[in-house]
């Protein structure tokens, strides 16, 4: 199985989003509509097209998580045009300084159910220790961008 572990500030949200919205823009109230209000559609057909092109499924490893369990963050990111699977979200282990995001990855890795034959991170942070070389590195300015795709997808073998 291909694995895309999927940050979501800096990656379906950035800075562009936001200043894209009229200055009166207000969020909704209902909490599902406030979440998906937070998302850039643009960077989720971004990330479909990564899932569709590779067949991978995705894993949160963002903070998100804390708040949102995987059935919430699939229903709230379909309402913004997600088609993919979330099967999980990364184990909280940032509980000691020098702990990172990395860190959290290699233990979903190491107690996976599924035989994992390869893998990438999305995220805008680098805190990735030694699965560096695996992480495609977005900006919280700009989010997931079509060279991020193409990466992506080399990564992952299908290119």
């Amino acid at each position: 199985m291909k694995i895309l572990f999927l940050d979501i500030d800096g990656v379906l949200n950035s800075e562009a989003l936001f200043r894209r919205r009229p200055p009166d823009a207000r969020l909704e109230m209902n909490e599902d509509k406030w979440w998906a209000e937070m998302l850039d559609p643009d960077a989720i057909q971004r990330l479909n097209r990564i899932l569709a092109e590779t067949g991978a499924k995705v894993v949160v490893s963002s903070t998100w998580r804390f708040a949102l369990g995987p059935d919430d963050l699939q229903r709230i990111l379909g309402s913004r045009g997600f088609v993919g699977e979330i099967i999980g979200a990364t184990p909280r282990r940032l509980t000691k300084r020098g702990d990172r995001r990395g860190d959290e990855i290699a233990a979903w890795l190491s107690d996976a159910a599924c035989d994992v034959e390869a893998f990438v991170i999305l995220d805008d942070d680098s805190d990735m220790g030694a699965l560096l070389p695996k992480l495609i590195k977005t900006t919280w300015k700009a989010g997931l961008q079509d060279e991020h795709v193409t990466a992506a997808r080399a990564m992952m073998g299908e290119l």
